[in-house]
């Protein structure tokens, strides 16, 4: 990885960590294989930003990549072990009037 590459994740992960103290600045996106990984795992939502806050680089997997929507912020790539399994986390740091916001939108194995 490149320095300033460095520097971004580095950036990215000081910043979610910001907002993970606060779960209301989080959206956990309801998709069938992140239920499921939740239910399979006994997980919650709270859990899941517990594992989250405790990402390094060396979980860091590729991105910054711009979202297919065309909406702000980027998308980040990350993998977890936990259980034996590697679970994909796939993550979104964005604003809403000022204030960041984290979108989980993948937490699966």
């Amino acid at each position: 990885m490149v320095p300033d590459a460095v520097l971004g994740l580095q950036v990215f992960l000081m910043r979610m960590r910001a907002v993970l103290k606060d779960i209301r600045r989080v959206r956990f996106v309801e998709r069938e294989k992140n239920l499921a990984s939740l239910d399979r795992y006994h997980l919650t939502v709270s859990d899941i930003c517990e594992r989250l806050a405790k990402l390094g680089p060396e979980h860091y997997v590729r991105g910054p990549e711009k979202d297919y929507d065309g909406s702000e912020g980027s998308i980040w790539f990350f993998y977890h072990d936990e259980f034996g399994t590697r679970f994909y986390v796939k993550l979104k740091l964005y604003e809403i009037n000022g204030s960041g916001r984290l979108k989980i939108i993948s937490f699966h194995d």
